[in-house]
């Protein structure tokens, strides 16, 4: 993803978990315009949009909280609540994907840069408003 968004002339920042940063971060240093270590609430609004490519995080419950724009990885397979699923779509754009037989992400190049350019257009609240918290919403 990140050689394709790169190729495609954004600066992509990188933003490692802080349990594997060490390792991430060396294998990403020489890919990634910057690695940002601070923690993810304090510079989430420092991008132009936010990819995730692991849904299972607290990192995607407080950008939702937000007007930044989100694109997710949806794997094929994953098992998703159908309502939170029609409600996400409202609110991220998804970019299907699959494991390849190394057991890496399958996409295609053009549904990720389509995903990113549709991203800023997905401004639906509603589920923030039916599976999290109103009262979290960023103001």
């Amino acid at each position: 993803a990140v050689r394709i968004m790169r190729e495609a002339g954004y600066r992509v920042l990188y933003k490692p978990h802080p349990e594997t940063q060490q390792v991430t971060s060396e294998i990403m240093e020489s890919r990634v315009d910057e690695i940002i270590y601070e923690p993810f609430e304090a510079v989430m609004d420092r991008a132009d949009c936010i990819v995730f490519t692991y849904t299972i995080t607290t990192t995607l419950g407080a950008a939702l909280a937000t007007d930044v724009p989100i694109v997710v990885f949806d794997h094929k397979g994953r098992p998703w609540n159908k309502g939170a699923y029609k409600k996400l779509k409202l609110r991220c754009a998804m970019v299907p994907t699959s494991l390849d037989g190394n057991g890496r992400n399958s996409f295609s190049d053009a549904d990720l840069l389509e995903a990113i350019t549709r991203a800023p257009s997905l401004m639906d609240h509603s589920y923030l408003d039916e599976f999290m918290s109103p009262a979290s919403r960023a103001h």
